[in-house]
């Protein structure tokens, strides 16, 4: 009988704590997770950074960062337009997106949308996305609420791919 007791009492402890060790796992895998990408305050981004966006964006209003492992990340607005940029960990620029109106798309992106093959779906929102060298075009469509694409057009108004995702 004390055995039994034993044993059992050994199988609860055992019992409790592999439970307690799984849920320290998954609580120490999810505050790995949620720092992953962090918000960081303005005056705690290197000065570097500091320097090289108040020289790209001069002006730029209600600014918030993150930090990446590979990447701070800034929201701001400027001249009455929303952005989010990227710059990596040297403080070098790598992109940005800019929200925008259909009437700001360049005439031949905005014909081609209007008169293509998603012409009778309903435009959601428009974005610029900025890159060193060039700029696209992306617009998120509906056609109904199961019915939804981002479309990824170029300069010129080449639709280059019907179900675009980016992620700065």
């Amino acid at each position: 009988m004390a055995v039994i007791k034993i044993r059992s009492i050994f199988t609860v402890l055992l019992i409790y704590n592999n439970t307690v060790m799984k849920n320290s796992y998954f609580l120490m895998l999810f505050i790995a997770l949620i720092s992953f990408t962090q918000s960081i305050k303005g005056e705690n981004i290197p000065k570097y950074l500091s320097y090289t966006f108040d020289a790209k964006y001069p002006g730029a209003k209600n600014i918030s960062w993150k930090e990446e492992p590979n990447a701070f990340i800034a929201n701001f607005e400027l001249d009455g337009y929303k952005y989010e940029t990227e710059f990596n960990k040297s403080g070098e620029w790598k992109k940005a997106e800019k929200e925008i109106t259909l009437a700001s798309l360049p005439d031949l992106v905005r014909n081609q949308l209007l008169s293509g093959e998603y012409a009778s779906w309903n435009i959601k929102s428009v974005y610029e996305l900025i890159y060193p060298y060039v700029k696209k075009y992306q617009v998120i469509i509906a056609k109904d609420e199961q019915n939804k694409k981002s479309l990824l057009y170029n300069a010129v108004g080449k639709l280059l791919k019907d179900n675009f995702s980016m992620k700065l």
